[in-house]
């Protein structure tokens, strides 16, 4: 629970008993005596990978709870790093819909234009293949991810090379999707159906962490589960995937999806 918000609760129920109000008083003990740094920190209101951070110390920590504070952000979540590939499971009534790996926002250096030019090219890219993704060569966790690796919007990356801008993998936040939706092991597909109807879900994404989707043997961490999963950049990345998505459409709404003249 951010400051701002812990004190206005504490004045709203000052006579109502609320004593064991969680703040981020004591976080980096919390950190340290648990899951250990890095970790990942969020608020709890919010998508598409908006004001999340990979943090790797106390200072980078405190620093992304004041820009938390400055925002009002009411309550974040602190997560354990997991090193392992991002996937996103789509399911819909207990069947596999799509699966994919997740690929943080990044450009390939050409050895003359600086990562600003680069991003921007990427946007224009963007935006000539209707991907309706906004880059900001100045958005603060690309500022923050290249700050952990001394490096800025100035540096040249060497031609062929591939610079990873942001420690978050979402599709909306830029990144890249690779399907592996015909070699997932069924045994995710599995898991994920179950995690559906636990939690009553006709339509759910599953976000798995794993280090070969292909094997069922592989080891494994549930990220979380989305109510709601975003498709629209999945569709734009090839006409298969666009018709994995039109299909969902018409099993969810029981209605045809025109077909582009």
């Amino acid at each position: 629970m951010l400051p701002w918000w812990a004190d206005r609760i504490r004045e709203k129920n000052e006579a109502k008993g609320h004593a064991l109000t969680r703040t981020t008083d004591k976080i980096d003990e919390y950190v340290g005596e648990t899951i250990q740094y890095p970790v990942y920190i969020k608020p709890v209101q919010g998508s598409k990978g908006g004001d999340v951070y990979k943090v790797a110390n106390a200072n980078e920590l405190q620093s992304i709870i004041a820009i938390y504070d400055e925002k009002q952000v009411r309550l974040a979540v602190i997560e354990e790093t997991i090193n392992m590939p991002d996937y996103r499971v789509v399911i819909l009534d207990g069947k596999l819909i799509s699966a994919y790996q997740r690929v943080p926002l990044a450009v390939v250096g050409n050895g003359i234009d600086d990562t600003e030019t680069l991003i921007n090219d990427l946007q224009s890219t963007y935006q000539a293949n209707g991907r309706d993704t906004l880059l900001n060569s100045l958005d603060p966790r690309i500022i923050h991810y290249l700050g952990q690796q001394e490096l800025g919007l100035d540096y040249i990356p060497p031609a062929g090379e591939t610079l990873t801008l942001t420690s978050v993998s979402n599709l909306s936040a830029g990144g890249t999707s690779v399907d592996v939706t015909d070699v997932i092991d069924k045994k995710w597909v599995e898991l994920s159906a179950k995690i559906a109807q636990s939690m009553n879900l006709r339509l759910c994404g599953v976000d798995l962490a794993c280090a070969d989707i292909s094997d069922g043997a592989s080891d494994y961490s549930v990220i979380e589960v989305n109510a709601a999963p975003g498709l629209d950049h999945y569709a734009m990345s090839g006409e298969a995937q666009k018709q994995i998505v039109d299909d969902l459409y018409v099993k969810v709404l029981n209605v045809s999806v025109p077909k582009a003249q």
